[in-house]
């Protein structure tokens, strides 16, 4: 059987997600007209970028991600796990406020200027499409 080509699988992604091609360039961090160019089968994502393209979707079902993978001529390994089922509002708060506080300590610093901190430090991950496991990763290296 043939591979999918890459147009193909988008316009797939597009139709099964019912996203528009802004919300799948604002998903992998690109422009809407460098979507409309993929969609149209005028360009593909640069090799250097292919994985995080595939990274940004892994939420997508798990047949619809491979053919997003295999169209960009990547392995089926290149799939990023997926990600785990968010806590609820009322555990992510107390887990949030726990660790402010414990940032608060440490740093000898109020905690309400740790949040503004900390809100501008995860604004930034999302700005940089970094997810929360590649920062950990990051951050305690060396």
């Amino acid at each position: 059987m043939l591979a999918d080509t890459f147009d193909a699988v988008l316009f797939a992604v597009l139709g099964s997600t019912k996203w528009t091609m802004r919300d799948l360039a604002a998903r992998v961090g690109v422009s809407p007209k460098t979507i409309g160019r993929y969609v149209n089968g005028q360009a593909v994502p640069p090799v250097a970028r292919r994985h995080g393209f595939v990274a940004a979707l892994r939420d997508l079902d798990r047949p619809l991600l491979e053919r997003v993978a295999t169209s960009l001529g990547l392995s089926l390994d290149a799939i990023p796990p997926r990600p785990r089922t968010p806590a609820d509002a009322a555990t992510s708060q107390r887990i949030l406020d726990a660790a402010t506080l414990e940032v608060a300590e440490r740093l000898d610093a109020g905690p309400i200027r740790v949040r503004a901190a900390l809100a501008r430090f995860v604004a930034r991950l999302a700005e940089g499409n970094i997810d929360p496991g590649t920062a950990h990763a990051l951050l305690t290296r060396g």
